[in-house]
């Protein structure tokens, strides 16, 4: 197997690489895509990797102090889980999950706009509420919500159910997609959050504006936010680009 090893900060990222190259293991200075990623750091550094990286296969491993609910490796645990990948059975000793990834597609968009965890709409101001309406499409049919007015709306993956998506509705999934409807005050029986099946589709709308103020579109922790204009139309649903990430044992 190859390696490349990428972290918040270089000295971290060039430390693990050194470690790895002195006991024998292949190092990349550069990505391939049949190598496997080493991520040091946190759940936010696995959604950096997978919006970065095309198709990546990520051994997450935390370091310091870093938030990893999604990691199940400390930096001390590295040597010992390349060493498993190398000499181990897929299935066996590790096993691959792979996740996919949702894609959100408009006019004011760019092509590859896609999201591990989560696709948002809320307001740029945080003390203005969102006005938009939204269609909620799968094979049973489609649920429409022609007025919502309150912080947003949140489309989850399975992976991503455990962060946005359960500190608005306290729960999480592994099957689908979820939309968690953001403290909506309008209509008053907006439900708090509705599954929908792999095939199913998010499509939103900005009705309003208010205060000069505009809502925006964010997805995982990208610091780059879309504008959305009034009338402008977004479609999320499941992405043909997938994370697989490596965890030592069995599935």
């Amino acid at each position: 197997m190859q390696y490349h090893v990428i972290a918040r900060d270089d000295a971290t990222a060039d430390s693990a690489a050194a470690t790895l190259d002195e006991h024998g293991f292949e190092v990349l200075a550069d990505y391939d895509a049949d190598a496997v990623l080493v991520v040091l750091g946190g759940d936010g550094s696995i959604l950096y990797a997978a919006r970065e990286y095309d198709a990546p296969t990520i051994l997450p491993v935390r370091t310091g102090t870093s938030k990893g609910y999604m990691t199940s490796l400390d930096e001390r645990d590295l040597l010992e889980a390349v060493e498993t990948l190398e000499s181990g059975r897929e299935g066996v000793d590790y096993h691959v999950e792979r996740y996919r990834q949702l894609a959100a597609r408009g006019d004011g968009l760019p092509a590859d706009y896609t999201a591990l965890n989560d696709v948002c709409l809320h307001h740029r101001e945080p003390t203005l509420a969102a006005e938009f309406e939204a269609r909620l499409h799968s094979e049973a049919g489609t649920r429409a919500f022609e007025e919502l007015i309150g912080d947003g709306l949140v489309v989850a993956t399975p992976f991503g159910s455990s962060a946005y998506f359960r500190s608005i509705t306290g729960r999480t999934f592994d099957r689908g997609i979820g939309v968690a409807f953001n403290n909506i005050h309008t209509p008053r029986d907006a439900p708090e959050y509705v599954r929908l099946p792999p095939s199913g589709r998010v499509e939103v709308a900005v009705t309003e504006t208010a205060q000069a103020a505009t809502p925006v579109l964010t997805r995982d922790n990208d610091p780059a936010t879309v504008v959305l204009e009034r009338g402008e139309s977004v479609e999320i649903s499941r992405a043909a680009e997938t994370v697989d990430l490596l965890r030592l044992g069995r599935a």
